[in-house]
């Protein structure tokens, strides 16, 4: 009898939407409010128990690429953590150290990075694209943000991925087109992009709610 009631009571919670919100779209915009996302699987569970290093690779002399590096390092040891993904990360300074202590460190292996910090597990991040500007030249902020990643024992090698040679890239993260005068806006906008990048990373290893740019655009209305 009381299931029967609150059967009927949500058949007229879901005409009134419709009616008030417009036929589909309203049925629609209550769809999205009270039934939860769909999970989204890791794409790989790291080792538990281990140490993890993040190493972020932007190359040799871009100052620009360069920038980004201890941004992303950063919040993916903040977002690794916090999401239980692995127990303990290695501290971006000792990274920093070891490559300006050791002159051979441009021609370490991934691996054996990994073993000159204490790490067991090396979460590397190869920085495909990165960029503040659509154009050198022009006054507008455009920021786009490309990477791909693999994991990495210091013992048996690469874990993952094992079909894809340059490591598995990850979709482009971006910012709208903007005008901004002020200098501290580059340093803002480098923030925003590796915020976007840590999560998307990080996402690629524990389970989670498929809620990133899915949201229909009558949701925001």
């Amino acid at each position: 009898m009381i299931r029967s009631i609150r059967s009927q009571l949500l058949c007229v919670i879901l005409l009134g939407v419709s009616l008030v919100c417009g036929g589909c779209t309203g049925l629609g915009w209550l769809a999205y409010v009270f039934i939860p996302p769909p999970k989204v699987e890791p794409l790989f569970e790291i080792p538990q128990g281990k140490t993890l290093l993040v190493f972020v690779d932007a190359g040799p002399t871009d100052s620009e690429y360069q920038s980004i590096v201890a941004e992303l390092t950063k919040r993916l040891n903040t977002q690794l953590e916090a999401n239980e993904i692995v127990e303990k990360t290695i501290p971006y300074s000792k990274l920093v150290n070891l490559s300006a202590s050791d002159p051979d460190f441009g021609d370490l292996y991934i691996n054996q990075v990994g073993l000159k910090v204490g790490a067991d597990i090396v979460l590397y991040v190869l920085v495909e694209k990165f960029q503040l500007r659509g154009q050198q030249i022009a006054p507008l902020w455009e920021g786009l943000f490309e990477t791909s990643i693999r994991v990495v024992d210091v013992t048996e090698g690469r874990l993952w991925p094992t079909d894809r040679r340059g490591g598995y890239p990850l979709a482009k993260v971006r910012t709208p087109m903007e005008s901004e005068m002020s200098p501290a806006h580059r340093v803002k906008l480098a923030r925003r992009l590796a915020d976007k990048m840590a999560d998307k990373i990080a996402k690629c290893f524990y389970k989670h709610e498929d809620t990133e740019d899915d949201a229909p655009s009558w949701a925001y209305e």
